[in-house]
C-alpha cells in the first residue's frame, strides 16, 4: 500500500529496526538476502549499508561474503556493499563517514559510498564534503562508485543537477543516481549525457509507489532514458520491505513503458554494471597481501580496525534551548499581543483568520511569469479584503 516516509518509519521500520539493526542477526539476514535474491537468478547485488564500519561486524561479514560465493545455495553470488550514510545526518557525522570510508574502499567487497535516506534536504548542503571526498577518490580509488538517492520527490528539483555538476569533474569514477524521477530537466539530460556509462540512473518503481512520490510508475522516465542513450537499471531500494522480487520490477517497468529496444538496453546497462562491479573488486583483491589466507585476511581486517578507531567521533554541537520566557518578553516589547491558545485575539473581532499555505520557497521559480503574477493579484485581493 501507498505510505508516507513518517508512516513507514513509525508502521513499518519502528518494528523492523530492533531486528535489522541487532548486529547478533547481521549475518543470517545477509544470507537469507542472498539465498532469495539467488533463487530470483540474481547472481550479483550491491547493498548499502549503514554501520558497515562497525569493527565487530568486518570480520564476520567479509567471511559471509566468500561463504555465499562458495555455497551450493549460493554458488557464484557476489555480495558488495556500499558505505551508507543519511544525507540529512549533522554535517559532522557526514564527514566522519566520509572519513571512514577512504579506509572502508581498501577493502575489495566495499564499492564506494552512498548518500542515502529520506529526501527531505538539498543536496548542496552536503555536495561541498561530497566534492572533497570525490577528488580523493578520483586519484587513490579510481572506478570506485559514489551514489546519492536524488530526485526521489517533488521538494528540491536541483538535488540530481547538483551532484552531476561534480560528477562532470572526476573522470576516474562511476556514478549512481538512486530514483532520478524529478528535476530531470534539459540541464540535467545533458550531464547525463555527458558521463555517458559513467552514470547510471537507478529506477526504483516499487519504492517510489510505496512512499506516495508517484501515483503510477509511467511516471518513470523510462523513455526518456532510452531516448537520450542514458545507462539506467531497475532496482528495489529495500526488497525485503517492499515485498517486491525481480519479475515484479521488471513487469512494472514494462507496463511503465519500457519496449523490447528498452530491456536490451537494461541488460546492456546491467552486464556493464557487474562486469565492473567484479573486475574492481578482484584488483582490490590482488593489491592485499595475503589475501588468499584465512591469516593474512584476519591481520589486515585488524588493521583496518584499527584504522577505524582512529577517526575522531563526529562533534555535533548541542541545539540551545529556547527560553520561552525571553521569547514572550520579547514579543510584548515588540507590541504584540499574547494570548492563550484558545482564547480570541481582540484584532480578530469579527474577523475570519484565514492561512495561506505553500510549497517551499524553491517552488515559485517553477511557475510561470503568468501564474506568479495570478498569485500575487490573489493574495492581494484576499489581504485587502
Amino acid at each position: 500500500r501507498q505510505s508516507t516516509f513518517p508512516n513507514l518509519e513509525y508502521e513499518g521500520n519502528r518494528f523492523r529496526y530492533p531486528l535489522s539493526k541487532d548486529d547478533t542477526l547481521t549475518i543470517a539476514i545477509r544470507k537469507k538476502e542472498a539465498q532469495e535474491y539467488a533463487t530470483q537468478g540474481i547472481d550479483t547485488a550491491l547493498t548499502s549499508f549503514v554501520g558497515i564500519d562497525k569493527p565487530s561486524l568486518l570480520g564476520p561479514l567479509h567471511a559471509a561474503v566468500q561463504e555465499l560465493h562458495t555455497d551450493p545455495q549460493t554458488a557464484g553470488f557476489a555480495q558488495r556493499y556500499m558505505v551508507g550514510i543519511p544525507r540529512v545526518q549533522p554535517s559532522q557525522k557526514i564527514e566522519e563517514a566520509l572519513a571512514k570510508a577512504k579506509i572502508l574502499l581498501d577493502s575489495p567487497y566495499v564499492m564506494g559510498v552512498d548518500m542515502l535516506g529520506y529526501e527531505s534536504n538539498k543536496t548542496a548542503e552536503f555536495i561541498d564534503m561530497l566534492d572533497e571526498y570525490a577528488a580523493w577518490a578520483n586519484v587513490n580509488k579510481p572506478g570506485s562508485f559514489i551514489r546519492v538517492h536524488a530526485g526521489e520527490n517533488d521538494k528540491n528539483h536541483d538535488n540530481v543537477k547538483d551532484f552531476l555538476k561534480i560528477a562532470v569533474k572526476y573522470p576516474n569514477l562511476k556514478f549512481l543516481v538512486g530514483h532520478g524521477v524529478y528535476g530531470m530537466d534539459d540541464e540535467t539530460i545533458r550531464l547525463l549525457k555527458r558521463l555517458g556509462n559513467r552514470v547510471t540512473v537507478e529506477l526504483n518503481p516499487s519504492s517510489n509507489i510505496a512512499l506516495n512520490n508517484i501515483d503510477d510508475v509511467r511516471q518513470l522516465p523510462f523513455k526518456m532514458l532510452v531516448k537520450n542513450k542514458i545507462p539506467f537499471v531497475v532496482s528495489s531500494d529495500s526488497a525485503g520491505m517492499y515485498q517486491t522480487d525481480a519479475l515484479q520490477l521488471g513487469l512494472s517497468a514494462y507496463f511503465a513503458g519500457l519496449d523490447h529496444e528498452g530491456f536490451a538496453a537494461l541488460r546492456e546497462h546491467q552486464e556493464h554494471l557487474v562486469e565492473h562491479l567484479r573486475s574492481y573488486s578482484k584488483s582490490a583483491e590482488t593489491a592485499i597481501e595475503g589475501w588468499d589466507t584465512t591469516e593474512g585476511r584476519s591481520a589486515w581486517l585488524k588493521g583496518m580496525a584499527d584504522r577505524l578507531a582512529a577517526i575522531p567521533k563526529a562533534v555535533v554541537p548541542e541545539t540551545e534551548a529556547m527560553d520561552q520566557h525571553a521569547i514572550s518578553a520579547k514579543l510584548r516589547a515588540d507590541q504584540v499581543t499574547m494570548i492563550e491558545p484558545n482564547d480570541k485575539a481582540p484584532e480578530l473581532a469579527n474577523k475570519h483568520p484565514v492561512t495561506i499555505i505553500g510549497a517551499s520557497g524553491a517552488s515559485w521559480r517553477r511557475l510561470s511569469k503568468e501564474q506568479q503574477r495570478e498569485s500575487a493579484i490573489a493574495i492581494d485581493m484576499l489581504i485587502h479584503s
